[in-house]
């Protein structure tokens, strides 16, 4: 081998061991991927065939599921890609259908030396369509109807009124995505999409649903502090969701919705109060605005976790709009739901006790304005979603007795209501001025410019006749008088 011949091999040898594998195909295909991570996660083909065969799960095999379950929620994105390949071996499916029935995993069947998972066991009544495209491999036995049944790790709490040791009867719009194996369904979450209110869904929800937004995602938020980064989904799923109606159109929905919301607080403003802010005077003060046709503001402050997803129509003064960029998620992907910036506003209204609502939307009207000093009347709907905590910036020394002149600034956190909902309708234009009222300002702005000149004139003029009679008297006779011949009056 002569001396050249030796880099040649080196590099040949070089590509060589950086070339994709003969299998490059098969390691990007997404049900290839999702084998793999079944096998990782103790569910190779052999057990899901089992799986599949069984028409009951033993208390171990519910628990094994729930913890499958756990572990798909890092691979939602790769679930959803192979549902959509109709990728082989694994049978990833996206259903939709109805709930019917919810039935709690008692946590105690895991296996010896393990801590159980509780989990639910959701019986599915598929719609027509979803029944004939399911892969063969998921398709119920013979003599099951069209339903499945979904082993999930939580549903939604508002699900869970009644004893769910018992079941619950339930009918709600859902979708999941998830791994199928017979009559059975693993998936990581199941979303909620109610269509009507319900026993679980109130008015507000109900159109979160209708617009596309899951539900269920209302359970992720935690109060009192700002959005979480397990908040996300749910926030912008939402922005993304009310982007689809009008204003006008969502303000006539709530109005609509007004009645509802206020016959369900009837019959807690007839019980005695148990003290200031108890419900029963929370109720009363909702009747009483609803008697004038307005939603009251005191339950968003006061019941944040009653009021998930309610949906308001509000008057007052937008005080602060600024624009809020989308911080890109973890990765360096796409904006979540596309959202890449969104606007915040404070509304103050006139029974919220010189306290914001905070409001954010995707879009403003042409000409609304923004910044911190801002006066804006308008009309805002939109659906609660937290008690929303945010840092200010307020004067510490008067109310620490500081001396005069050393009054400082310091941060505070402060708690209010944050809702999401379309553009600002605004009650007045934006900044409104009558072409008369701008003439007349210019006009009397030139009045005083000629009076404030015309003064400095007029003393001018007097500055100078005052010199001229001081020089005339300086150079004129002294009245007669000849200094020279003056004498003492002690000499004569």
């Amino acid at each position: 081998m002569g001396p050249r011949t030796v880099p040649v091999v080196l590099l040949l040898g070089l590509l060589g061991a950086f070339a994709p594998p003969a299998n490059a195909a098969d390691a990007a295909d997404p049900g290839q991927r999702l084998a793999g991570l079944l096998e990782l996660a103790d569910f190779p083909p052999e057990r899901l065939e089992q799986l599949a065969a069984s028409a009951e799960l033993s208390p171990a095999q519910q628990a094994a599921c729930v913890g499958l379950a756990i572990r798909l929620r890092r691979g939602v994105r790769l679930l959803e890609e192979a549902a959509n390949s109709g990728a082989e071996p694994a049978a990833a499916v996206q259903l939709t259908g109805d709930i019917v029935a919810v039935e709690a995993i008692d946590p105690s069947g895991a296996a010896p030396g393990g801590a159980g998972s509780r989990g639910y066991v959701c019986k599915i009544r598929l719609r027509p369509f979803e029944d004939s495209s399911l892969p063969e491999g998921a398709k119920p036995p013979a003599g099951q109807g069209n339903a499945v049944w979904a082993i999930v790790p939580s549903v939604p709490r508002p699900w869970l009124a009644a004893d769910t040791e018992k079941g619950v009867s339930l009918t709600e719009p859902v979708r999941l995505t998830g791994v199928a194996a017979g009559r059975w369904v693993v998936a990581p979450r199941i979303g909620w999409y109610p269509d009507r209110p319900s026993a679980a869904a109130s008015f507000g929800v109900a159109q979160l649903g209708m617009l596309g937004y899951d539900a269920g995602l209302l359970d992720q938020l935690v109060d009192r502090s700002a959005i979480l980064a397990t908040e996300a989904e749910a926030f912008y799923q939402m922005l993304a969701a009310v982007n689809s109606i009008g204003p006008h159109q969502l303000s006539r929905v709530a109005r609509r919705g007004l009645a509802e919301y206020a016959e369900g607080w009837r019959a807690e403003a007839a019980l005695p109060p148990s003290g200031p802010g108890s419900r029963p005077l929370l109720a009363r003060e909702v009747l009483r605005q609803a008697s004038v046709g307005r939603y009251s503001i005191a339950p968003l402050f006061n019941d944040a976790v009653g009021q998930r997803g309610t949906l308001v129509v509000l008057e007052g003064v937008v005080r602060r709009v600024v624009r809020v960029q989308a911080s890109l998620p973890g990765g360096g992907g796409p904006y979540t739901h596309g959202v890449d910036h969104y606007y915040e506003l404070e509304l103050f209204t006139g029974d919220s006790q010189n306290l914001p609502l905070v409001f954010c939307v995707r879009n403003l009207p042409e000409g609304f304005p923004t910044g911190d000093a801002v006066e804006q009347p308008a009309r805002l709907a939109g659906f609660f979603l937290k008690r929303w905590a945010y840092r200010t910036r307020q004067a510490a020394g008067a109310a620490s007795g500081g001396a005069a002149g050393g009054v400082s600034l310091k941060d505070q956190r402060s708690l209010a209501p944050l809702l999401i909902g379309p553009a600002p309708i605004p009650l007045a234009p934006p900044a409104a001025r009558s072409p008369w009222a701008e003439v007349a300002a210019g006009c009397v702005f030139i009045a005083i410019v000629i009076g404030v000149c015309w003064a400095v004139w007029r003393r001018g003029r007097a500055d100078q006749a005052f010199e001229d009679d001081i020089r005339a008297r300086l150079a004129a006779p002294s009245g007669g008088v000849d200094f020279a011949h003056l004498t003492d009056r002690a000499d004569t």
